[in-house]
């Protein structure tokens, strides 16, 4: 018994050939949408601590519009919370628990704005470290 799905000898030559070479998925020629711009590491992160929180400081990524700060005492920042900052590049986290180890790391953003019009955010990679607060 043939399955119904294969086709038969008699309709063999009713099927279009696949396109192989043709194939325009990776690269885009449409000139009216913006590339998204490439971000740059923050370099230079560090913490200091304080009481009960941390002075974050990072030199200034060019072309950025801000960065998106997160925290977390787990390694794999599940639950982090997540701070925005604009326009700086220092900001104090103030309400953590003392002697407790947390997990920082930043991103620089970009606002773009999209096909539709709307404004969208393009990120940086993320640069991380480790601190324990006093």
């Amino acid at each position: 018994m043939i399955p119904k799905n294969l086709p038969n000898q008699d309709n063999i030559d009713n099927i279009p050939p696949k396109d192989v070479g043709s194939d325009n998925t990776s690269e885009n020629t449409d000139p009216n949408i913006q590339k998204q711009p490439k971000l740059k590491k923050v370099k230079k992160f560090k913490a200091s601590t304080k009481k009960k929180g941390l002075a974050l400081k990072w030199k200034k990524v060019s072309g950025a519009d801000g960065y998106q700060i997160q925290v977390s005492t787990k390694k794999n920042f599940k639950g982090a919370k997540t701070y925005t900052v604009k326009n700086k590049t220092k900001y104090t986290i103030s309400k953590l628990k003392s002697g407790k180890k947390y997990y920082i790391r930043i991103r620089a953003y970009k606002n773009v704005k999209a096909e539709t019009g709307k404004t969208k955010k393009a990120y940086g990679k993320y640069v991380t470290i480790s601190k324990k607060t006093k």
